[in-house]
């Protein structure tokens, strides 16, 4: 016959032990739902309302609101949602026409998604064609540079059913 151990070998030390395995099980948890979340919400763009940017667009256009000297146009706090930073960018060409880009993703560096305003539909002559066979802009766009804010890169385009909006991308 075997002796008979202490109640607290029999007791506290299994519920001990499965505490502890609980506590590890749970940080781990929610561990992986906030890095879950944190990838999930880099890899998907936001959702964007051609309603409500188009009402920022007339206002930049008829000099209503007006972007920094960077090409920067801060969102008022109701507006915020509508870009993945906050901010639109505004280019202006000197021919007149104005390019407002909302960006609704950022990657890594320089890569980002969004959409493109254009004050009067885009022809031939506004068109970069690096690529041939693939239509593209150079475009005041969010910088991956910690020290300047915007940049000239290179989008490219496709088209949507709006004729004063595009789908732009930097990948």
């Amino acid at each position: 016959m075997t002796p008979e151990k202490p109640w607290k070998q029999r007791l506290i030390y299994p519920a001990l032990g499965c505490t502890l395995l609980g506590i590890v099980l749970f940080t781990a948890g929610a561990f992986m739902a906030m890095l879950g979340w944190f990838h999930f919400s880099r890899l998907h763009e936001i959702p964007f309302s051609t309603r409500t940017a188009a009402r920022v667009a007339r206002a930049v256009v008829s000099g209503g609101i007006y972007e920094d000297r960077r090409g920067v146009y801060r969102l008022p706090p109701g507006w915020g949602g509508l870009t993945v930073d906050g901010n639109a960018y505004v280019t202006r060409k000197s021919d007149g026409l104005v390019l407002i880009m909302f960006p609704t993703w950022r990657g890594k560096g320089g890569e980002c998604v969004g959409y493109l305003y254009s004050s009067r539909p885009i022809t031939e002559r506004d068109i970069h064609r690096g690529d041939p066979t693939h239509p593209s802009m150079l475009l005041l766009c969010p910088d991956p540079d910690a020290d300047r804010q915007t940049s000239m890169l290179e989008v490219g385009m496709e088209d949507v059913p709006d004729p004063s909006w595009r789908k732009i991308s930097h990948l």
